[in-house]
């Protein structure tokens, strides 16, 4: 896709990619990530030991998967790594630079001379707002360089940033034994913090004076079914993977698919399907069965729209092939409805939103690798008899109807089983400051004009 620019011909695209493939060897570029790889990997190059690498980046940096390599050479060849990012609440203010509408990053580090004993940290600023003057960017700078923050694996939010009078931010040191970056994009340090340490099994509220709480958390790791080129294309011939074509739901049709978002339909927990995968003439017997074996109930929403979508994990009223836009989520069939009640539940909600990509405005965006570290409830270390709540719980709210979740802050029947789950988890504080905080955030309120969140 990188070479496919001013009608090349594909003779020509492939003659690129090989002599692409061959100068890059052994760097950090990666071309699922674009050629802003490049970039950092050219840097790199030229840059002696004690250089200082300055660059403005896309923010999927911090999160995406092709950018790994990336961020760990960063982690471990450099040092004093300083990452900017913008949490703004319109387009145009998000980024550095003058007009490309999109989330960016200004990273600074300094390549280390030798082997360096000091551990593996950096400094993330989140401002409120792009520099407007040269003037504003150096007072900005300072500020940056005088403050001392305070830890991502602390519980006391973020250390101010000051200009003057004026807050413009606020920051974090960070480990970076993560293999992304947890603080970039987010205003609410106090929220991050949260989550940062609920990964961790720990519950502490943001602020929280009293002794940490545990929760049995675990990363989503590979439960994801099969690839949904696996299930359905267009294509024919031996350049497909795929046994299914894709077709509009029937409810004769043997093979029920989950295919696409409908916020004005899907606004409860059970979905029905809404297309059917067709075998493709000469699609074989056993590899028909091998697909349709992958059925599940249970899915997550990878492309969520925060202002208008209403369920992260959908639950089918019967077993439902995957797509790209819901793959199956696989645990065993007694556990897809407490996982259904964590997904949907604020907290669940929050931990796909602190995974997700961050680029756009109101939308989370998560690939099925960078899914693997998303936080779910540890279904495996609960007690039958609180399966069995989670178990209810699903059935006494799954037709019930949830608000965007934007606006989880007022969602009474979304609030209402949040409670129902703490309370099976043995957990009896009260998050109604996390929802209002998640709301808050830029990225999730989209610039959307909210008087009632605002007076809170």
């Amino acid at each position: 896709a990188m070479f496919a620019s001013f009608n090349t011909s594909r003779d020509d695209q492939r003659e690129m990619a090989a002599r692409e493939k061959k100068l890059f060897k052994d760097t950090c570029a990666n071309g699922h990530a674009g050629a802003a790889t490049h970039f950092v990997a050219i840097a790199d190059k030229k840059l002696k030991p004690g250089g200082a690498l300055g660059m403005v980046l896309p923010s999927t940096i911090a999160w995406g998967s092709s950018w790994e390599t990336c961020r760990n050479r960063l982690r471990d060849d450099y040092e004093d790594l300083v990452v900017v990012s913008i949490a703004a609440s319109d387009r145009p203010t998000m980024s550095f630079s003058f007009d490309t509408g999109m989330g960016e990053v200004l990273v600074v580090a300094r390549k280390r001379d030798g082997q360096s004993g000091a551990p593996r940290r950096g400094r993330f600023a989140s401002i409120h707002r792009r520099p407007k003057s040269a003037l504003d960017s150096v007072e900005l700078c300072k500020s940056i360089l005088a403050t001392n923050p305070n830890r991502l694996d602390g519980n006391h939010g973020g250390t101010p940033l000051k200009v003057g009078q004026d807050t413009y931010g606020s920051m974090l040191d960070a480990p970076l034994d993560e293999s992304w970056w947890w603080p970039v994009g987010v205003r609410d340090a106090g929220l991050i913090q949260f989550l940062y340490g609920m990964a961790r099994g720990r519950f502490d509220l943001p602020g929280a004076l009293y002794g940490s709480r545990r929760i049995h958390v675990v990363k989503a790791g590979k439960r994801f079914g099969i690839s949904e080129r696996c299930i359905t294309d267009k294509k024919t011939g031996d350049c497909s993977q795929a046994q299914f074509t894709c077709q509009p739901f029937d409810e004769t049709g043997i093979y029920p698919m989950l295919t696409c978002n409908d916020s004005r339909e899907q606004t409860c927990m059970e979905f029905k399907p809404d297309g059917m995968a067709v075998p493709k003439p000469g699609a074989t017997k056993d590899a028909v069965e091998t697909v349709a074996r992958t059925a599940t109930r249970l899915h997550v929403n990878r492309t969520c729209r925060y202002t208008s979508q209403c369920v992260l994990f959908p639950y089918t009223t019967k077993p439902t092939l995957a797509s790209s836009v819901f793959p199956s989520f696989t645990v065993p069939p007694d556990h897809e409805k407490p996982m259904a009640v964590w997904g949907n539940s604020a907290l669940g909600i929050l931990c796909f939103w602190a995974h997700a990509g961050k680029q756009q405005l109101g939308r989370g965006r998560a690939s099925r690798t960078s899914m693997q570290r998303m936080t779910v409830l540890d279904i495996y270390k609960l007690k039958k008899p609180t399966i069995t709540k989670l178990s209810k719980i699903f059935d006494n709210y799954c037709k019930k109807r949830f608000l965007a979740m934007n606006l989880c802050y007022k969602d009474e029947n979304r609030i209402a089983m949040d409670n129902e789950m703490l309370a099976a988890l043995g957990i009896s504080e009260s998050i109604d400051d996390v929802r209002i905080r998640f709301c808050r955030e830029p990225l999730v309120r989209s610039g959307r004009h909210d008087p009632e969140l605002d007076a809170l």
